[in-house]
């Protein structure tokens, strides 16, 4: 006789006892708010220190000098916007395994109800298109320091 627990995941998380022996790892619990929420907390951290670091250049002689033929507030912003862009980019190809199924999730969500699996497909293409928005309003911003002068006026 089969065993209720290994046949849904959602008995066996009742019973304290995993599918495999053990409960799903951080990626599980982690993957969809970082597929859902990564971008825009890439973007905000972009803005705002993008903003910082132009008011720096303009009102100080911190950021005077030049590194590979960029003023240093030019450098330090292209930096910035490198690392938001990865961190945008991560989160939509996150989002993207998630749609595909390649990120196993807690099993409760994944029992085989219909609304759960329902859920995480929004929350997956939601993140996709979202991310996606994100990455290009980062990119965008970031080439106002290839393009424009910080400061002017």
């Amino acid at each position: 006789m089969t065993d209720p627990a290994k046949l849904d995941p959602a008995i066996a998380h009742r019973q304290g006892r995993w599918p495999e022996g053990r409960p799903p790892g951080i990626v599980a619990s982690v993957a969809p708010w970082y597929a859902l929420l990564g971008g825009g907390a890439a973007w905000a951290f972009h803005l705002m220190v993008a903003y910082a670091l132009v008011e720096i250049a303009c009102n100080s002689d911190r950021l005077v000098g030049t590194t590979f033929g960029l003023p240093n507030a030019h450098v330090l912003g292209l930096a910035l916007t490198l690392v938001a862009a990865v961190t945008a980019f991560g989160a939509a190809s996150v989002a993207w395994a998630m749609a595909g199924g390649a990120i196993p999730t807690d099993p409760v969500d994944d029992a085989g109800a219909p609304e759960a699996l329902g859920r995480r497909r929004f929350v997956a293409y939601f993140g996709v298109v979202m991310n996606g928005l994100f990455l290009l309003a980062i990119v965008m911003a970031g080439l106002a320091f290839v393009f424009l002068r910080a400061c002017t006026g």
